[in-house]
C-alpha cells in the first residue's frame, strides 16, 4: 500500500468501504462473517471471522483434485449455489465468483468429507437494495486478476452498473466446469467471449468425454451470453438436481444417507414417530437449517405435502425449539395467512420442525412473472398487511418480512391463491439488535429514533410495517424503491443523510391506481415516523381504500347504452370492474370483439385471478354474444382486428316507418336530392355539408364564399332556400334531431362533433367501407340535423365553434367548460409518466359544471368528464381500456414503457402483437417501429424479451417464423426452444374440474370459512328471491352464528320506545309512510334515534347486542337504509373481531344485481375493499338448503 500510487490508494479505500457497506448487518453461514471496518495509517482495513485452516477452492483443489469424485464434485457446487441462492436473497450480487472467492472450510468431525464453504471478496459485488451504488462504481477487472475474469459473465465485466442475479449463474455454470472438467473453461476473458460468440454457451462435450445430457444443459444454460435466455439460480439448482439423479442412477435403498444433503425421491426418516417422509424438493438452505418439501404416506398421489426444516447441528437445536415456540403461540386464536408448526421431531438425529406448506415463494413468483397483476396485487396486499396488524396486536414481531419469506398457496379445489408468512427464527432476536432481518428490507431510519434519556434505538412497530410496505412496492414492481440525494444521486444510508428522498418508480404502478398507491408509498416509507401510518390496521384500510377508489370510479361511470355499442366499443365503456379490465388488458383483450373472440381457457385458469373476475368476464361475453351472434371465438392473435358491426343497422327505403333505423347514406341521400349534384347550389350545399374534396367538416359559410370566390348571399341564399322548403318537414331530418338530442342528453348537455359522429353511426350505421368517407357522411349529416333544428321555433341544441372544435350543446355554457377541460387535459399530458385517474378527476373537478335548464348544478361522472376533456383538449388522448389520459404522438418508446404490463399476458410474442398491444392501449401513440430497432426499444424499457428469428410461433401457420420469447424455461437448450414456441402460447393444456358448482361451492365455503376464523366483517349478497334460504343455508353450514333479523330487532325497540311515550303504533306507522322532511317524518327520526342512538354514538341497545360473544349473522338490514341509517353498519364492521365485540359479524344482503359494491335499496353499503363482500353462489345456497331442508324434514 505505502508504494501505490494516489489513484490506487483511492481504488483500495473505495473498494473496502463497499464491501464494509454491503456486508454490514448480514449474517449467514456461507458468507464470510464480517467484522468491522478499521481506519488507520495504511488506509482502510476490513476484519473478518478467522478460520486457521481454510483454504481458498482453487487452492482446495490443488490439493484435493486428484481424489475428487463426480459426487464429491456436485456436492461441493451444491452448496456454493446454495449460498449463493442466500446472498441473492439477502439482495446481494457477488459479480465475481471464482475459485479465489470461495473459502473452504473442513468440517469438524469429517475433515475428509467435502468441505463447508463461504463467499468471500465482496469487494466487487452490488446490492440489489439499490438500483445503482453510489459509493463509486468500480469496474470488475480493476480489482481482479486474470484467472478469477474467466470465470466472470461478460455483462458484468463490460457494464459496472449491472446488478443482475444471472451474473453469479454464470459464473456457477464456469466453476462447474472447473470441477467437473478439471480444468478452467478458458485461459482468458476474451477467450470465453469468443467461446460464447461461436457456440452461444459453453458445452462441456467439447472437452470432456462422456458428458451426461443433463450436466451439458446445466453448464450450457448457465453460460448462455444472451442474459435473458440464462437460468435463474432457482432453475441451476433445478438442473442441479437432474445432474444428481443422473449421477446416482438406480438407487436400491431409497434412504438418504446424509438429512442435510438428500435429494428428490430419497426418504428422511422421523425417529420419534418412526415414519418415513418422501422428499419432493429441496427449498434450501439457511444459516441454521435446511428445509425440504415432503410427502407424508405411502400413496404418492395422495399424500399430504409438508416442510421439515432440519437443524444443520445440535447447536442450531434451540433456534429450531424457539422458532416452534413462536408459532405455538401465533396458532392460539391463529390466523390463516401464517403458517402452522405441526410439530418438532427428530430426522435422523438432527433437530426438526415440520410445518405446513406454504406454497410458492413470492420472490420466485417476482423474479419470474414481474410484479403482480391489479386482482392479485390487491388481494395478496391484504392479506400481508392483515398478517402484520395480527401481529401487531398481539405485541409479536416476524422481524424479517420479505417476499422470500412469503408464499403463495392455493387453497380449495379452484386453486384460489393467497399469502402465508413463513421463518419466523428471527422472531426472538433482542430488540436492541437494529441490523437483524434482510438488507433493503430494515427501516434505515430505526437508528435515528427519538429516544428517552439514556435509551437506545429497539426495533418498533414501525420498522415492521416499513418492511411490509417495501414488501408491498417490490410485489406491485417487482424490484425496490431508491433513496437519492438533491442532486438525484443514489444513497446507500439515508437514514445518515437529511437531504435523502425517497424516489419511486410510478410509471411502474397500475394506471388505475397510480396516484394513490404513490401517496401511500409516500406515507408508508416516510422517513419521519409521525408522517407514517400510525398502525398496521390504518396502513391496511388506506391499502384496501387505493383500490376502492379506483374501482369506485369505474363502477360509477354509466355505460353506454346497448344500441350504441359496436365490435370496436372499448371494454371501458361496457360497466365492467377494474379487475375484469385488468385481467382483460392482460390478454391483449381491449374491445369488444375481443371479449366474444376469447375462449374459455384463456382466461379461466390464470394464476391469481379470482372467480368472481372469472364469471364477470364470462357473464359479459354471454350477454353480448346475443347481440352479435356471428362473432366466433378465436386464438388471441388474432384479436384487435375486423371492421365493426353494429347493433340494429337496417337499410330501410321506407321513410315512413322505421325512421331509428335508417342508414347514413340513406339519410344524406334524402338530405341532398332536392338539389342536383352538379348545379351551382347543390355543390354550395355539398361543401356546407363537408362533402367537399377540399374543405374540412363543418366549414363557416364565409369559408365556402371564399373557396368559390363568391359573395357569401350567393352561398348563403340558396342554402336557406333548401332549409326553409325541403327540409322543414322532412320526417328524415326529424329522426336525425331526435337522435342529436338524444345523444346530447346522454352525455349530460355536451358533445364534440367527433364523439356525436362516433355515436350517429354506431347508431344507425353505413355501408360505405372507407373509413374516412364514411365518417364525413356522418358529419353532413349532423350538419344538417343540427341547423335544420336551429330553424324549428324553439331550438333544444346548437353547435357552437371554439378554436377548432365543434360542440354540440344544450346550453353554450357547455362548451366553455368543455374547453376548459380541453386546457386543463393539455396541461396534465404534458408530463410523462401519464397522470392516473385519480389525479385527473381531481383537476377536472376544480371547474364547475354548468347548471341545468332548472337552475339545479350540472354533474358529469368521472368516465364522461374524462372523455369530454380529452375529446376538447388539442393535444390530449384518453386510453382504450384504462381511462388514462397521454399525449397524442407519444413517443413509441414511452408508449412502449408505459404498456410494458400489456405484454406480460403471453411468453411468446411477435412483433405484431407487440405493436397492436402497445397500439390498443395507446391509440393515438407513435407506432411501433419493426425490427431491428424495436429490439433496442425493448431492451430500453426493461422487457426481457429474446428475439428467435426462426421460431415458429403460431402452428396454424407455418409460414410464420419469429418471436420475441422471455427466458428459456427449464431443460430448454437451442434446439429445444423452437418446439416451446410451437406448444407454450398457443395450445395450453388446463385441467379443467369436471364440476363448476363444485368449485363454486367449495370456494365459496372457503371464503366463509376463512372469515369465521379471522373473525371477519363480512357482506353476504344473494338475489332478493335467495334471501330465505340462503338464511337458512347459512345456518345450516355454520351453527355457531347467532342470527338477527335487523327489521325485526328495530321494530321491537321502536315499538317499546312508543309504548312508554304513550304513542300508538298506527300513528308510527303513519309516520313511517310520510314523506321525508314532514314533521311526522321527522317524529319518526326521533324514534329511530333512541332505538339506535344517534349517528357516532350507538345506543345502550345496540352496544349490548355487539357485547356477543358469539359470531352474528345480520339479516333483513333493509330499514337501516329506508332510514338513513348506514352509520350502524360501520359501527358493526368496526366492533368485528375486536376484544369487547362479537368474534366476526356477517350481512346478509339481498341483492338484485350482486357487484363488488353491495347496496340495500340503492343504498352503498360501507365496506372496506372486495375482501368484506361475497356473493353467494345459487349452488352453494342449494347445496347447503338441501341438507337443511333433509334435516327438517326428518
Amino acid at each position: 500500500h505505502d508504494q501505490a500510487t494516489p489513484e490506487e490508494r483511492e481504488r483500495i479505500r473505495r473498494a473496502a468501504h463497499r464491501e464494509a457497506n454491503l456486508l454490514q448487518g448480514v449474517r449467514d453461514h456461507g458468507l464470510i462473517g464480517y467484522c468491522d471496518l478499521l481506519e488507520g495509517e495504511r488506509g482502510p482495513a476490513l476484519s473478518f471471522d478467522y478460520h486457521a485452516d481454510a483454504l481458498t477452492l482453487d487452492r482446495w483443489l490443488a490439493e484435493r483434485e486428484s481424489i475428487l469424485s463426480h459426487e464429491d464434485a456436485y456436492d461441493l457446487l451444491d452448496k456454493i449455489a446454495q449460498a449463493v441462492r442466500r446472498a441473492h436473497n439477502h439482495r446481494l450480487i457477488h459479480r465475481a465468483l471464482s475459485p479465489q472467492s470461495i473459502l473452504c472450510l473442513p468440517q469438524p468431525n469429517n475433515p475428509g468429507a467435502v468441505p463447508e464453504i463461504k463467499l468471500i471478496n465482496w469487494q466487487t459485488a452490488q446490492s440489489q437494495a439499490q438500483t445503482r451504488m453510489t459509493m463509486g462504481t468500480l469496474h470488475i477487472d480493476s480489482l481482479i486478476d486474470d484467472r478469477a475474469a474467466v470465470y466472470c459473465a461478460p455483462e458484468a465485466m463490460t457494464d459496472p452498473e449491472y446488478v443482475e442475479g444471472t451474473a453469479d449463474v454464470f459464473s456457477l455454470g464456469c466453476l462447474a466446469w472447473r470441477l467437473f472438467a478439471g480444468e478452467p473453461p478458458a485461459k482468458t476473458h476474451l477467450s470465453v467471449c469468443r467461446i460464447l460468440q461461436e457456440q452461444g454457451g459453453l458445452k462441456l462435450s467439447a472437452a470432456v468425454d462422456g458428458v451426461s445430457a443433463e450436466l451439458e444443459r446445466l453448464i450450457f444454460n448457465a453460460t448462455q451470453g444472451a442474459v435473458g435466455r440464462r437460468s435463474s439460480i432457482d432453475t441451476f439448482l433445478d438442473d442441479l438436481e437432474e445432474v444428481f439423479n443422473d449421477l446416482a442412477g438406480d438407487r436400491p435403498e431409497n434412504l438418504a444417507t446424509d438429512p442435510l444433503q438428500a435429494h428428490k425421491g430419497e426418504q428422511l426418516r422421523d425417529d420419534e414417530r418412526r415414519t418415513l417422509y418422501t422428499v419432493v424438493a429441496k427449498l434450501g438452505r439457511g444459516a441454521s437449517a435446511v428445509a425440504y418439501r415432503l410427502s407424508a404416506g405411502d400413496d404418492q398421489s395422495k399424500a399430504k405435502t409438508l416442510v421439515a426444516k432440519i437443524a444443520l447441528g445440535p447447536e442450531h437445536g434451540d433456534t429450531i425449539d424457539a422458532e416452534y415456540g413462536i408459532l405455538s403461540k401465533l396458532a392460539s386464536p391463529g390466523h390463516p395467512n401464517i403458517v402452522q408448526a405441526n410439530h418438532v421431531t427428530t430426522i435422523m438425529g438432527h433437530r426438526a420442525l415440520i410445518l405446513s406448506d406454504a406454497g410458492e415463494c413470492l420472490a420466485a413468483r417476482l423474479r419470474s412473472h414481474g410484479g403482480l397483476q391489479y386482482d392479485m396485487l390487491q388481494r395478496l396486499g391484504e392479506d400481508l398487511l392483515g398478517i402484520v396488524d395480527y401481529l401487531e396486536r398481539i405485541g409479536e414481531f416476524h422481524r424479517d418480512l420479505k417476499p422470500d419469506n412469503l408464499g403463495i398457496a392455493q387453497a380449495g379445489k379452484n386453486k384460489q391463491q393467497t399469502l402465508i408468512a413463513f421463518d419466523f427464527s428471527l422472531a426472538r432476536a433482542p430488540l436492541e439488535k437494529l441490523h437483524v432481518g434482510t438488507r433493503g428490507y430494515i427501516d434505515p431510519f430505526l437508528t435515528s429514533r427519538k429516544t428517552p434519556k439514556g435509551q437506545s434505538p429497539r426495533y418498533d412497530t414501525a420498522a415492521e410495517r416499513y418492511a411490509a410496505a417495501i414488501t408491498l412496492y417490490e410485489m406491485t414492481t417487482a424490484s425496490l424503491p431508491a433513496w437519492v440525494d438533491g442532486i438525484g444521486k443514489e444513497v446507500s444510508e439515508p437514514g445518515l443523510d437529511p437531504s435523502a428522498t425517497l424516489r419511486l418508480q410510478s410509471d411502474r404502478f397500475p394506471a388505475p391506481v397510480r396516484d394513490s398507491l404513490s401517496a401511500f408509498f409516500h406515507k408508508a416509507l416516510h422517513r419521519n415516523t409521525d408522517a407514517r401510518f400510525d398502525n398496521a390496521r390504518e396502513m391496511w384500510h388506506a391499502w384496501i381504500q387505493v383500490f376502492h377508489d379506483a374501482n369506485t370510479i369505474s363502477s360509477t361511470s354509466e355505460a353506454i347504452p346497448d344500441d350504441q355499442v359496436t365490435t370496436e366499443t372499448p371494454l371501458v365503456d361496457l360497466g365492467l370492474s377494474q379487475n375484469a379490465l385488468q385481467l382483460l388488458e392482460r390478454l391483449g383483450v381491449t374491445r369488444l370483439q375481443g371479449l366474444l373472440q376469447l375462449r374459455r381457457n384463456d382466461y379461466y385458469y390464470i394464476k391469481g385471478v379470482t372467480n368472481q373476475t372469472r364469471q364477470e368476464i364470462k357473464q359479459e361475453k354471454h350477454r353480448w354474444a346475443k347481440h352479435f351472434p356471428d362473432i366466433e371465438e378465436a386464438d388471441l392473435a388474432t384479436f384487435g382486428g375486423g371492421s365493426a358491426s353494429f347493433i340494429g343497422t337496417v337499410h330501410s327505403n321506407d321513410e315512413q316507418g322505421g325512421l331509428t333505423d335508417l342508414s347514413i347514406d340513406w339519410c344524406l341521400e334524402r338530405i341532398l336530392e332536392e338539389e342536383p349534384h352538379d348545379s351551382r347550389s347543390g355543390t354550395y350545399l355539398r361543401d356546407l355539408l363537408g362533402l367537399g374534396a377540399n374543405l374540412g367538416p363543418w366549414p363557416a359559410i364565409i369559408d365556402v364564399a371564399r373557396h368559390h370566390d363568391v359573395a357569401q348571399p350567393s352561398v348563403n341564399v340558396p342554402y336557406l332556400k333548401v332549409r326553409q322548403r325541403s327540409w322543414k318537414r322532412s320526417h328524415t331530418l326529424e329522426a336525425i334531431r331526435d337522435n342529436i338530442h338524444q345523444l346530447i342528453t346522454a352525455h349530460h348537455g355536451v358533445i364534440t362533433l367527433e364523439e356525436a359522429a362516433d355515436a350517429l353511426l354506431a347508431q344507425r350505421g353505413s355501408s360505405e367501407n372507407a373509413i374516412a368517407l364514411r365518417r364525413r357522411k356522418t358529419i353532413a349529416v349532423l350538419r344538417a340535423g343540427v341547423d335544420n333544428e336551429n330553424d324549428m321555433a324553439e331550438p333544444r341544441f346548437q353547435a357552437i365553434r371554439s378554436q377548432d372544435r365543434v360542440f354540440l350543446v344544450t346550453d353554450p355554457e357547455w362548451a366553455r367548460y368543455a374547453g376548459r377541460l380541453g386546457a386543463i387535459a393539455d396541461d396534465l399530458v404534458a408530463q410523462l409518466p401519464p397522470p392516473s385517474a385519480g389525479r385527473v378527476l381531481e383537476a377536472l373537478r376544480t371547474v364547475p359544471c354548468p347548471s341545468t335548464s332548472d337552475g339545479g348544478p350540472g354533474m358529469l361522472d368521472a368516465r364522461r368528464q374524462m372523455a369530454l376533456a380529452a375529446a376538447a383538449s388539442s393535444n390530449a388522448a384518453l386510453s382504450t381500456n384504462r381511462q388514462e389520459l397521454y399525449p397524442k404522438g407519444l413517443p413509441a418508446a414511452d408508449a412502449l414503457r408505459l404498456a410494458s404490463g400489456a405484454l406480460s399476458g403471453l411468453k411468446v410474442l411477435t412483433v405484431a402483437e407487440i405493436q397492436t398491444r402497445v397500439r390498443d392501449r395507446y391509440p393515438e401513440a407513435e407506432l411501433l417501429p419493426g425490427r431491428p430497432r424495436l429490439d433496442t426499444l425493448l431492451s430500453d424499457a426493461g422487457l426481457d424479451l429474446e428475439w428467435f428469428p426462426d421460431a415458429q410461433p403460431d402452428p396454424g401457420h407455418p409460414d410464420i417464423r419469429g418471436a420475441y420469447a422471455r427466458r428459456l424455461s427449464k431443460g430448454s437448450g437451442m434446439s429445444g426452444s423452437y418446439s416451446m414456441f410451437s406448444t407454450t402460447s398457443r395450445s395450453r393444456t388446463y385441467h379443467a374440474p369436471r364440476d363448476e358448482d363444485a368449485d363454486a361451492v367449495a370456494h365459496c365455503h372457503e371464503r366463509l370459512q376463512a372469515a369465521l376464523t379471522a373473525r371477519a366483517f363480512l357482506v353476504l349478497q344473494t338475489p332478493p328471491a335467495l334471501a330465505l334460504l340462503a338464511a337458512a343455508a347459512i345456518q345450516n353450514a355454520f351453527p355457531a352464528l347467532r342470527s338477527i333479523d335487523c327489521d325485526r330487532w328495530l321494530i321491537d325497540h321502536l315499538q317499546a320506545i312508543a309504548a312508554n311515550r304513550r304513542v300508538t303504533w298506527p300513528i308510527v306507522l303513519k309516520a313511517d309512510a310520510a314523506v321525508e322532511g314532514t314533521r311526522d317524518w321527522e317524529n319518526l327520526q326521533r324514534l329511530v334515534s333512541e332505538a339506535l342512538g344517534p349517528p357516532g354514538k350507538p345506543s345502550s341497545n345496540l352496544q349490548a347486542l355487539t357485547s356477543s360473544n358469539e359470531p352474528l349473522l345480520i339479516t333483513n338490514p333493509g330499514l337501516l337504509a329506508r332510514y338513513g341509517r348506514t352509520d350502524i353498519i360501520d359501527f358493526l364492521r368496526d366492533s368485528a373481531g375486536t376484544a369487547d365485540g362479537p368474534p366476526g359479524v356477517w350481512i346478509l344482503v339481498p341483492n338484485g344485481n350482486p357487484g363488488p359494491q353491495p347496496v340495500i335499496d340503492h343504498t352503498a353499503v360501507p365496506i372496506f375493499g372486495a375482501s368484506q363482500a361475497l356473493v353467494l353462489p345459487k349452488a352453494w345456497v342449494a347445496a347447503y338448503r338441501s341438507e337443511y331442508a333433509k334435516e327438517t324434514s326428518c
